[in-house]
C-alpha cells in the first residue's frame, strides 16, 4: 500500500509539474496554434495516470588510481601553491578579496536534524498511513466521479425530454452530406430542442451519438449549417466523448490535485479549436469567414440565456464556452486565421510529449527505492551507533530504528577496544548497562543473537570447505562460539518453576531483557582473543570496527536526550557538542585526565607526517602555536588539512614584518568562559606584512567555515548571526566576513565560540566537580580550525622562530 500511495503522490507532482510546462509551451509556442495543443492534453492526462518505470543504473564507484611505488612521490604535496602570491592582494586595502583553498561540504543544520528524525519516526506507520491516505483518496475519487456521471445522465435526460427527432429534410440531408464530405460512416441521429430548451449545438453519447441543434438553426443558410454539422460530427470522428470521459476519470483520479481541472477546462477549449481547424481544412479557407459570423451569431442569441446542461464536461462540442467566452472567441478566430501546416511545431510537440514521459518515468524510477525501511534511514547513523541500538534494544536487522529508541539514550561511553591485534572496535556502555553493546558481547538479547549472529553461526556450520573463511575450519568456530554462550529463556516451557524461579533470581535483568545470551564470565584473556579472531572471521565484529582513534561522533547529532558520554580512547571528531551535554575524555585505560596534566595538554604539540612539497621547498613549522595559526590565516589556508597544506619555506620568504601583543578584552572573555582551565593562555593579536588580523578571521576557507558553523549547533541566535556576518564567495570560493559588522557582533560571535568550543568533545573532558580540562593548543587549531587558535601559555614567547623569515625587517613581540 505505501508503494501506490507513493506512486499516487508522485504522479500528482509530476502532473502539476507537466501542465504547468504545458501552459509555459502553449503560451510562448503555440498562440494562435492551440489547436496542436490537444494531442499535448492527451499526452499529459495519460502519463499522470500511468506508472511507467524503468531500473536506472546503479552508480559504481570509480576507483582511484595506484600511487606510484616512489615514496617520495606517494606523499608529494600537488596542493595549488598560488596562496603565496594572493597574499599580499588579499590584505590590501584596494585589492579585490582572493582565496585559494575550496571545500566540500557544510554541516547540516539543527533544523535538519530534526527533520530526519520526524522522516524516521513516520517510517513504522508508514503503512497505516498509507492505508489512511488510500481510504480517503479511493472515497474522494469515486464520489467526485459519481457526481459527474450523476449529472451526465441527468443532463441526457433532460436533453432527450426537451427535444424531439428532426424531420426536416434540408437538415438530414445537410447531415447526410457533411458525412460524406468527412468520411464518417458511425450512424448519428439528428435531434432539434423544444423551442423553450435553450441550448447552443452539442453531440451526446459515446456509443449511439445524437447531434443537438436549436430549432433557429433551420433559418440558417446552407453553408452555416454545414459549419455547425461538420463541427459537431468531428467531434464524434475524433472520439472527443471517450477523451473527455477519459480526462473526468483523470481528474476523479487526482481529485486533490487544482491542476487537474485547470487543464481538463483548457484540454476542452483546446478540443474545440481542433474542431474548427477540421471544419477550416475540410471546406477551404473561403469557409472561414461565414463560421466566424456563425460563431457571433450564436454568441449573440444565447448570452442573455442559460443552457440546461448540467454536464457540460461531458457533454461535447458546446459552440460557445462559458465563462471565457470573449477569449474563446478570440482564440478561435485567431486559430481560423492560422491554419497552415507547420512541421516544425509538430515536432516540437512530439518531442515536448517525449520529455514529459521521460521526466515521469524518471522522476518514478528515483523514488521506486523509498519505502518505509528507507525512510528508517533517514537517521544518518554510522555503522557502530546503529548496531549499538540494536544490541541494546535487541533489534533485528529488519527492525525500524525509531526516535523513540534514540532518545531513550541518556549516557554513553564509547571505549576504544584493541584486544584483536590489528583492529579497533568500539564497545558501548549504554544508560550505565554494560555488556550488550560491543563487538564481543557479554550479554546479547535473543532477538538480536537470532537476526544477527545466529544466521552466520548456521552458514559457518553448513560450510563445505575450509576455504570458505580462508583455510580455516566454519564447522569448529561456530561451535566454539556457540561453547562460550548461554542461552537464559525464563519463558521456556520445558522448565520447571522451581527452575525460572531460581533464573530470575540470579540474573535480575531478565524480569525487563526478556531471554538473553551469557557469554562465559570464566573465559580467559587468551580465548578472549580467539574468540574475536573467530568473530571477525565470521563477519560478526566488522560493523563495530572503527578505522582509528577517531571516533566519527557525527551520529550523536540525533540523540537530543542525550546527557552525559564519555570517550575512553577515541577522539571524536565531526560533531560540536551543545552546552548541555557532559562530555568526558579518558585514556585508553579509562583514567580521566587531571588537574595535574593540565599545562601538558595545552602545551603538547600534536605530530603531523607533512606531505612533502614538490617545488623544493620544506616544510618549516614555527614553535610558537599561534604563530603558526596567525601565518595560516595571512594565507587563507585551511587549518584543519595539515597533512596537505603545510607551511613551508616559501611561505616564509614572503613574511617581511610580524609584530603581536596581548589583547587584553579578548583574553577576559577567554577566562571568563573557561573558567580555571585557561587562566595562564592569553589571546595575542597578529599583524603580519601590516595587516591586522582581526577579532574573528576576515576569511574562512569552507571547511573552516564548517567547522565554526558546525560549533555552535543549538544556538540558533549564534547561528543567524554568523550567517549574517559571513558571505559565499562563488568568485573566491570562500566565505567573507561583511565589511558592515559591527565590532559588538565581532566580539558576540567570539563569546559564542568560546563558550561553545569550552564543550567540544575534541578539546574539553569534565570531571565531576564541573572543572574544565582543555588540550585548546593540541587539538583546537591543529584539528578544527577554530577561534581559538591565536592562543597561548604563560611561557614566554619562543624567539627562535624569527631565524625562519629570511626576509623579515619588523619582529615586534610584546606579550609582557
Amino acid at each position: 500500500m505505501f508503494g501506490f500511495v507513493l506512486s499516487l503522490a508522485v504522479l500528482s507532482a509530476m502532473f502539476t509539474i507537466i501542465s504547468g510546462a504545458a501552459y509555459i509551451y502553449r503560451r510562448a509556442f503555440m498562440r494562435g496554434r492551440e489547436y496542436m495543443m490537444y494531442p499535448v492534453w492527451l499526452a499529459v492526462l495519460t502519463i499522470s495516470v500511468i506508472p511507467l518505470r524503468i531500473d536506472l543504473p546503479a552508480a559504481e564507484a570509480q576507483s582511484l588510481p595506484e600511487p606510484e611505488p616512489s615514496a617520495a612521490i606517494a606523499n608529494a604535496y600537488t596542493g595549488d601553491w598560488g596562496e603565496l602570491e594572493l597574499a599580499e592582494q588579499i590584505h590590501s586595502a584596494d585589492a579585490g578579496r582572493q582565496l585559494v583553498i575550496r571545500s566540500e561540504k557544510r554541516p547540516e543544520r539543527l533544523s535538519l536534524t530534526r527533520f530526519r528524525k520526524f522522516i524516521a519516526a513516520l517510517a513504522p506507520h508508514a503503512e497505516t498511513i498509507s492505508t489512511v491516505v488510500f481510504v480517503l483518496w479511493l472515497s474522494g475519487a469515486v464520489i467526485s466521479f459519481a457526481r459527474a456521471m450523476s449529472a451526465y445522465y441527468e443532463a441526457k435526460r433532460l436533453m432527450l425530454c426537451g427535444s424531439g427527432e428532426c424531420s426536416d429534410p434540408r437538415l438530414i440531408s445537410l447531415l447526410d452530406e457533411c458525412k460524406r464530405d468527412m468520411r464518417l460512416s458511425r450512424n448519428v441521429r439528428l435531434r432539434l430542442f423544444d423551442s423553450g430548451a435553450i441550448c447552443s449545438p452539442c453531440v451526446c453519447g459515446c456509443v449511439r451519438p445524437i447531434l443537438y441543434l436549436d430549432p433557429a438553426c433551420t433559418q440558417f443558410s446552407d453553408d452555416e449549417l454545414r459549419c455547425v454539422l461538420s463541427h459537431e460530427l468531428n467531434h464524434i470522428r475524433r472520439g472527443d466523448m471517450l477523451f473527455k470521459l477519459f480526462s473526468l476519470a483523470v481528474c476523479s483520479i487526482h481529485w486533490v490535485n487544482p491542476a487537474s481541472r485547470l487543464v481538463q477546462r483548457t484540454a476542452y477549449e483546446d478540443c474545440e479549436l481542433a474542431c474548427d481547424r477540421s471544419v477550416i481544412r475540410l471546406y477551404g479557407r473561403q469557409i472561414s469567414g461565414v463560421y466566424m459570423n456563425t460563431i457571433l451569431d450564436f454568441a449573440e442569441r444565447f448570452s442573455a440565456n442559460s443552457r440546461i446542461i448540467g454536464a457540460n464536461g461531458l457533454i461535447g462540442g458546446l459552440f460557445m464556452s462559458q465563462p471565457s467566452g470573449l477569449g474563446m472567441m478570440k482564440r478561435r478566430y485567431a486559430n481560423m486565421k492560422n491554419i497552415r501546416k507547420n512541421r516544425f511545431a509538430a515536432v516540437m510537440t512530439a518531442v515536448f510529449c517525449a520529455a514529459c514521459a521521460a521526466l515521469s518515468t524518471f522522476a518514478l524510477s528515483s523514488c521506486s527505492d523509498i519505502t518505509p525501511g528507507f525512510m528508517s534511514k533517514a537517521m544518518e547513523l554510522s555503522g557502530p551507533v546503529d548496531q549499538m541500538i540494536r544490541a541494546y534494544y535487541g533489534l533485528s536487522q529488519d527492525d525500524f530504528i525509531t526516535p523513540e529508541m534514540v532518545d531513550g539514550i541518556t549516557s554513553l561511553r564509547i571505549k576504544a577496544n584493541t584486544a584483536y591485534e590489528g583492529h579497533i572496535f568500539a564497545d558501548f556502555t549504554v544508560n550505565g548497562e554494560e555488556g550488550y553493546a560491543q563487538a564481543l558481547p557479554r550479554l546479547v538479547m535473543k532477538n538480536y543473537w537470532d537476526s544477527t549472529i545466529a544466521p552466520e553461526l548456521e552458514i559457518a556450520l553448513n560450510s563445505q570447505s575450509d576455504a570458505d573463511y580462508g583455510g580455516r575450519n566454519g564447522y569448529n568456530m561456530a561451535m566454539k562460539l556457540y561453547a562460550f554462550y548461554a542461552l537464559k529463556d525464563p519463558s521456556d516451557s520445558e522448565l520447571t518453576e522451581r527452575a525460572v524461579m531460581e533464573m530470575n533470581t540470579l540474573f535480575p535483568m531478565l524480569a525487563e531483557k526478556g531471554a538473553l545470551y551469557f557469554f562465559d564470565p570464566y573465559a580467559s584473556a587468551r580465548e578472549i582473543n580467539a574468540l574475536f579472531d573467530i568473530y571477525y572471521t565470521l563477519g560478526l565484529a566488522e560493523q563495530w570496527e572503527v578505522d582509528s582513534c577517531e571516533f566519527d561522533a557525527s551520529s550523536l547529532a540525533y540523540f537530543t536526550n542525550l546527557e552525559e558520554v564519555e570517550f575512553v580512547g577515541f577522539t571524536p571528531v565531526n560533531y560540536s557538542f551543545p552546552i548541555s551535554i557532559k562530555v568526558t575524555l579518558s585514556d585508553s585505560e579509562g583514567n580521566i585526565i587531571t588537574d595535574g596534566e593540565l599545562d601538558r595538554y595545552i602545551t603538547e604539540r600534536e605530530t603531523y607526517s607533512y606531505a612533502v612539497p614538490t617545488d623544493g621547498s620544506t616544510v618549516t613549522i614555527p614553535v610558537n602555536a599561534s604563530l603558526e595559526g596567525a601565518l595560516r590565516e595571512y594565507f587563507v589556508m585551511e587549518s584543519w588539512t595539515f597533512e596537505k597544506l603545510p607551511l613551508t619555506s616559501r611561505h616564509m620568504e614572503k613574511i617581511t614584518s610580524i609584530k603581536a601583543e596581548i589583547d587584553d578584552e579578548l583574553t577576559a572573555i577567554l577566562h571568563e568562559y573557561a573558567e580555571e582551565a585557561l587562566d595562564s593562555c592569553r589571546y595575542i593579536r597578529y599583524t603580519i606584512n601590516d595587516y591586522t588580523l582581526d577579532v574573528i578571521p576576515t576569511y574562512y576557507p569552507k571547511d573552516d567555515y564548517d567547522c565554526l558553523f558546525g560549533g555552535v549547533v543549538g544556538d540558533e541566535a549564534l547561528l543567524g548571526l554568523i550567517e549574517d556576518s559571513y558571505e559565499y564567495s562563488e568568485e573566491y570560493g570562500c566565505y567573507v566576513l561583511r565589511d558592515d559588522v559591527s565590532e559588538e557582533d565581532k566580539l558576540t560571535i567570539f563569546r559564542g565560540i568560546v563558550s561553545n568550543e569550552m564543550n567540544k568533545v575534541a578539546i574539553v573532558g569534565k570531571t565531576e566537580s564541573g572543572d574544565y580540562l582543555t588540550q585548546f593548543m593540541a587539538r583546537s587549531s591543529h584539528v578544527t580550525g577554530i577561534i581559538p587558535r591565536f592562543l597561548d601559555t604563560a611561557e614566554a614567547f619562543d624567539e627562535s622562530d624569527k631565524e625562519l623569515f629570511p626576509n623579515l625587517t619588523e619582529w615586534d613581540i610584546e606579550l609582557n
